[in-house]
């Protein structure tokens, strides 16, 4: 996974992105490996203003728990992005829908 982020962003200073572009897409490039560095998700995947995570519980509760440790524990990172984003919390245990969803930035 890290080495597909290290790549993405690689592809995306070589575009000729401009300055404003190229550090958005260096802070999303972080945001998943700052978000697996708190050790509270199994995946994590970055699309349209959304950080989706994969945590091991089906627990409501716990998603609303890890949406706010998560996003407290990447204040810095998510600081870096523009624009709203969301954080959504999904269980590999129940796929009709996320388990907890909180604001990353605004």
């Amino acid at each position: 996974m890290r080495t597909t982020i290290i790549l993405l962003a690689a592809m995306l200073m070589t575009t000729g992105c401009g300055s404003s572009q190229h550090q958005q897409a260096k802070a999303e490039a972080a945001l998943c490996t700052a978000i697996m560095d708190t050790s509270l998700a199994r995946q994590c995947r970055v699309e349209n203003s959304t950080a989706e995570v994969v945590i091991d519980s089906d627990d409501d509760e716990a998603g609303r728990e890890a949406c706010a440790k998560i996003s407290s524990g990447i204040s810095k990172f998510s600081a870096k992005l523009t624009g709203s984003w969301q954080l959504q919390i999904f269980s590999p245990y129940r796929t009709d829908k996320e388990i907890a969803s909180c604001p990353l930035h605004q």
